[in-house]
């Protein structure tokens, strides 16, 4: 049988997704194949009393190999609802699924875990009625301890606690909350940061050296290697959902995105028609030839994002073709969008104050 830790979990603590993403490379472009959903690890950090703590030793002792109901702390909200009541009013935006449990403490500090029936927009159905009055509610994971339950004692009945869980039933709520240029979504909401760590203009290669003659070069590779990290600070709930389920779409370097670069890459020189296939704008850093094949966001009223069919170059106006609008823009600002995946198959979360902070790798694709 589960046992539950309740143990209310510091803001130091962790969460991570890990997957597991075959990726292999050729000559143009690679083949992606995910092969797990997200397994799920929580680090927890705990102050306890000496009394919690020697409640906390005696459940690790009694349970130390068995299966864990623990509380996701990231997610935890606002609950009310009435002894006896099955329903809970709460932010649903959260890990709820039906058949699994949610954690419900009081004002006092006293606990239960209940099936959920249905999950609503705002609420949860219940399989069983409320023993406790609720005041916090956050969905469980169920898990299994797997690394050592490590303590010290800071100061007079002070205990500093770390538990690390390792998700053992995952649920998969992918789902891509943005805008799809070319069925891929575009990642809209601007990252607290994003820069390069490197933009190599370099190939994988293979070098042939005979000891006799000039060294041969054979290019493995005819891709550029482009490399970025960006990070979010999510504060709300519902931006916290939001993000963990578009990395649960992503499922690690399994699935591209497109990234903005949020600047204007180009300068806009005349009104565009809805019937337009072509815009005059002015490349102040790129040339015709790099242009040619880049993908677009046209920032208006409206947002439209476009492929760059052809481009042309005439008394230093660039003329680019591409799909028409559908709609008049007489100002818009032109920034490129870039096709990423996670360079990584682990995202790690941070709480930081009441934020849930998050950051990654990304690496240029071409597919």
């Amino acid at each position: 049988m589960a046992k539950v830790w309740p143990f209310l979990a510091q803001k130091s603590s962790t969460e991570s997704y890990s997957w597991r993403t075959d990726v292999r490379r050729a000559f143009q472009g690679e083949i992606r194949e995910s092969l797990r959903t997200a397994r799920r690890l929580l680090r927890y950090e705990h102050l306890l009393t000496d009394e919690d703590n020697n409640k906390a030793q005696a459940l690790v002792r009694s349970n130390l190999n068995g299966i864990w109901e623990v509380p996701l702390w990231s997610e935890v909200s606002k609950g009310s609802g009435s002894i006896g009541n099955n329903t809970v009013d709460c932010n649903t935006n959260a890990d709820y699924v039906e058949g699994g449990k949610v954690f419900v403490m009081s004002r006092t500090k006293e606990y239960e875990t209940v099936e959920i029936s249905t999950v609503g927009d705002g609420s949860l159905t219940l399989s069983n009625n409320l023993t406790i009055e609720p005041y916090m509610v956050t969905p469980v994971i169920q898990s299994q301890m797997t690394e050592a339950f490590d303590g010290l004692r800071v100061q007079h009945n002070v205990w500093e606690r770390s538990a690390s869980f390792t998700s053992t039933v995952d649920t998969d709520p992918a789902e891509n909350p943005y805008t799809q240029f070319q069925e891929i979504p575009v990642l809209e909401d601007p990252p607290s940061t994003v820069f390069p760590l490197e933009n190599r203009i370099s190939q994988v290669r293979q070098f042939i050296d005979n000891g006799m003659g000039p060294v041969e070069i054979e290019p493995v590779r005819d891709d550029l290697d482009e490399i970025y990290e960006f990070s979010f600070v999510d504060i709300k709930l519902e931006d916290r959902w939001k993000r963990k389920k578009f990395y649960h779409y992503l499922r690690g370097r399994d699935k591209p995105f497109w990234l903005p670069t949020w600047t204007e890459d180009l300068e806009l020189l005349e009104e565009i028609q809805d019937t337009d296939t072509s815009i005059q704008v002015n490349s102040p850093y790129y040339s015709v030839e790099e242009l040619e094949g880049k993908s677009i966001r046209i920032q208006s009223d409206e947002t439209f994002y476009r492929e760059v069919l052809s481009a042309q170059e005439e008394n230093n106006i660039i003329t680019l073709e591409i799909e028409p609008l559908g709609s008049y823009v007489e100002s818009a600002t032109i920034s490129f969008i870039d096709k990423v995946r996670l360079d990584t198959d682990e995202i790690d979360f941070l709480f930081v104050g009441q934020t849930l902070q998050s950051s990654a790798l990304l690496i240029g694709v071409r597919d």
